[in-house]
């Protein structure tokens, strides 16, 4: 289930997935290659009602991205849904667009 949520984060973005991300010193779920350089995506899927995001895994997704370079996202995928997340840093509003820093 969450194998998959990640192969096709990876497919959406132009990215390819971390083998070993789940390990303590490994990056990320996915980094993005073309044309959307510059993210270390962490991916949390289930097929229940709900999924619990705690702080710590917040502060370990930013802090291994900003280790690579990268910008850190978080993608969530319930029950086939799938939301995207992002740090409020990386967010600025240009002429009425939401431009994500990358």
């Amino acid at each position: 289930m969450w194998q998959d949520a990640e192969r096709q984060t990876a497919k959406k973005v132009g990215g390819k997935r971390v083998k070993g991300s789940g390990a303590p010193m490994q990056g990320n779920d996915v980094i993005t290659g073309q044309p959307l350089k510059g993210f270390s995506i962490e991916v949390k899927a289930t097929e229940h009602n709900s999924l619990t995001i705690n702080l710590n895994l917040l502060e370990r997704l930013r802090e291994r991205a900003l280790r690579e370079g990268r910008t850190p996202a978080l993608v969530l995928q319930i029950k086939g849904k799938r939301v995207w997340c992002f740090f409020e840093e990386t967010l600025t509003v240009k002429d009425g667009n939401l431009i994500i820093e990358g």
